[in-house]
């Protein structure tokens, strides 16, 4: 069985030194975990955290895909409204080609209503959870 290199002195290696160190500090601290997170009075879930930051960080993510949502809905809703007028301008004597593609357009819009009207739910609710846990 091999032995571990040392340094002239017989010291352990600087990097054993720095490791040996920081669980000292941490022991000497009063840390929860090995991960460095400090234990305090609030409840922690294993990703770290309070539960008010949880769900604020929830209500955050609602908001964010909320906001990634409308883009593209709005290009499409606009692209589908205007090759419907498009077509009822250039062909008057047959309005069903742009009658189906506004109902294409309607579709799509309660499509992104739905989940605008889901996801505004969900935030409010994460915000609410978070009120209470405050």
């Amino acid at each position: 069985m091999a032995k571990k290199p040392q340094n002239a002195g017989g010291m352990p290696h600087k990097k054993e030194r720095a490791f040996a160190d920081g669980a000292q500090r941490r022991q000497e601290s009063g840390v929860a975990n090995e991960s460095g997170r400090m234990r305090t009075g609030n409840r922690e879930n294993a990703a770290g955290g309070t539960a008010g930051e949880r769900e604020d960080a929830a209500r955050a993510r609602y908001k964010s895909m909320i906001a990634g949502l409308t883009p593209p809905f709005v290009v499409i809703e606009i692209m589908f409204a205007a090759l419907a007028v498009y077509l009822f301008v250039a062909k008057p004597e047959k309005p069903l080609f742009g009658g189906i593609f506004l109902i294409i357009a309607g579709i799509v819009l309660a499509v992104y209503l739905a989940a605008l009207f889901a996801l505004r739910a969900a935030a409010k609710r994460a915000a609410r959870n978070a009120e209470r846990e405050k």
